[in-house]
């Protein structure tokens, strides 16, 4: 499964898949990671509990969508996923270069 999309509704759905067991990729941008990062409340270590709960059991990847090179890897992602998360991108381009499964 790979989770693309930002704040909360589809991430905590990527979340709840991966509570069970499912093997979930996180895409984040480049420098800042993704938004839910950085929105408080914060514990003591700094971090936004927000994305402690959002991000458990979660891998990360940080790609630049706007670069070839990043839409080529997010693009092979993809191809080999059976769930996809996602916001900002149109079904299409998710459909792109798979054989099914795009909701």
């Amino acid at each position: 499964m790979i989770d693309i999309g930002t704040m909360v509704a589809g991430p905590v759905a990527a979340t709840l898949l991966a509570d069970l067991a499912a093997d979930v990729i996180k895409v984040e941008q480049p420098v800042s990671g993704d938004t839910l990062r950085h929105v408080g409340p914060h514990g003591e270590e700094g971090d936004s509990l927000w994305w402690n709960v959002e991000a458990r059991n979660k891998k990360s990847i940080t790609l630049d969508l706007r670069h070839s090179d990043g839409q080529r890897i997010l693009k092979e992602l993809v191809k080999d996923a059976d769930v996809v998360v996602v916001l900002g991108l149109s079904t299409g381009q998710i459909a792109a270069g798979r054989e099914s499964g795009v909701i």
